[in-house]
């Protein structure tokens, strides 16, 4: 739980004035109480962080151990072709505390995979991205044990995806009343809305999250219980099983410089999937394999955006959070799609 701190400075109430406006006093004590954790920093990383420092939360702690290679320069907008070799936390930084001095940004570089559970404890929200399944499963266990928001996700090619587990999660929803008129000359109960009267109820709700581990583990219950129920989940839920798997494996993301041998395990590991979950291979078309290389600005920028849009609704305690996969296909009809998994 966030603890909120005492009253703002006149710089502080200037700056936040129009947030202030939007989302109330309250909820913005609590972000800029708020201390927050993300692992990896490439793409879909710098865009989470430029957002999280502009709202104003109280610190950010940016964990990678890579160094920045070509691959970057088309989406991390935090650095250049000068900082070819160095590290990318401690590179982006510098570039992020330029955006809002009030917030306190530090740099690790250490791998998160060595990170003992202790090191979380001092963080309110922390998200992992690109990050394997073995280490995000883990963190997510420590997390819901310490009551701490957790996030995961990552942006591969056309592909992005975001989970949350946010334990038993309080929050406030605004509900605006509006009238209602008779649509022309038909009956009264054929009933359209009308402007809204200015009538807004504050509601209290809350709502109670899974694991990452049981999400995960959710389709193949679902493949011998309710294959209807398997059909009906986005196939880009089954693309992101196949990216971890291959991740877990191989130990990084599929690079455009070996893609010939990338795509063939991709192929072997969709095989897989396609077999454990007793899905018509039709339905997972084979040349998804194309489209998981590289790093591209729009869809870090997508699911960047909703993912960052989650964690200051978790932290501020406003409005309703998705539960609890969001996904995104960049050549799919189906672009944006909300899966809640795990619940069944």
């Amino acid at each position: 739980m966030v603890e909120q701190s005492g009253e703002f400075t006149d710089d502080e109430a200037a700056l936040y004035d129009r947030q202030i406006r939007l989302w109330g006093l309250e909820a913005q004590k609590r972000l800029r109480s708020s201390n927050v954790l993300v692992a990896g920093i490439k793409g879909l990383g710098a865009e989470i962080c430029k957002n999280l420092v502009l709202v104003g939360i109280k610190s950010l702690t940016v964990v990678d151990s890579d160094t920045v290679c070509d691959e970057d320069l088309s989406a991390q907008f935090c650095v250049t072709s000068a900082d070819a070799g160095k590290n990318l936390a401690e590179t982006s930084v510098a570039i992020l505390r330029q955006l809002n001095p009030m917030v306190r940004v530090t740099a690790d570089t250490d791998l998160i995979d060595d990170k003992q559970d202790d090191f979380y404890e001092t963080f309110d929200v922390v998200c992992l991205l690109g990050c394997s399944n073995s280490t995000a499963v883990r963190v997510d266990h420590f997390c819901r044990s310490k009551g701490i928001k957790f996030f995961s996700g990552d942006a591969v090619g056309l592909f992005g995806y975001m989970f949350t587990d946010l334990g038993n999660h309080h929050f406030a929803e605004e509900i605006t009343k509006y009238g209602s008129v008779t649509s022309g000359n038909g009956p009264p109960s054929k009933k359209v809305r009308s402007e809204s009267s200015g009538d807004v109820k504050v509601v209290k709700r809350s709502l109670s999250y899974v694991s990452l581990e049981r999400s995960l583990g959710q389709d193949v219950k679902l493949a011998s219980k309710d294959k209807a129920a398997m059909k009906r989940l986005t196939q880009t839920y089954f693309v992101m099983k196949v990216l971890n798997r291959f991740r877990e494996q191989v130990g990084r993301r599929p690079l455009l410089k070996s893609r010939e041998k990338d795509s063939e395990i991709l192929l072997s590991l969709r095989d897989d999937v396609v077999r454990e979950c007793s899905l018509d291979s039709a339905s997972f078309d084979s040349e998804f394999s194309r489209y998981c290389f590289g790093q591209l600005s729009p869809i870090c920028t997508i699911v960047g955006g909703v993912l960052a849009q989650e964690m200051i609704k978790a932290i501020s305690q406003k409005d309703v959070p998705i539960k609890n996969f969001f996904f995104f296909n960049g050549f799919s009809h189906q672009s944006g799609i909300v899966e809640n998994i795990g619940d069944q």
